[in-house]
């Protein structure tokens, strides 16, 4: 089956599975690049002690 553009329905499925794909591994890219970002922040807070001064609602046993 060939449709307005010449390609086959096997070609335009592949690409479809190839955006599908690219879409994918961006989105897993976007998430490696929000966790390198925030793990040096939550070190430096802890560095500084900014982290201890946020008020936790911990249960009565682990205070």
């Amino acid at each position: 089956m060939v449709n307005s553009h010449g390609t086959s329905l096997v070609e335009t499925d592949f690409n479809y599975k190839f955006v599908r794909i690219f879409k994918l591994s961006l989105a897993f890219s976007v998430l490696a690049w929000a966790t390198l970002s925030v793990t040096p922040l939550f070190i430096l807070l802890s560095m500084f002690g900014i982290l201890t001064k946020i008020p936790l609602p911990l249960p009565p046993s682990q205070r």
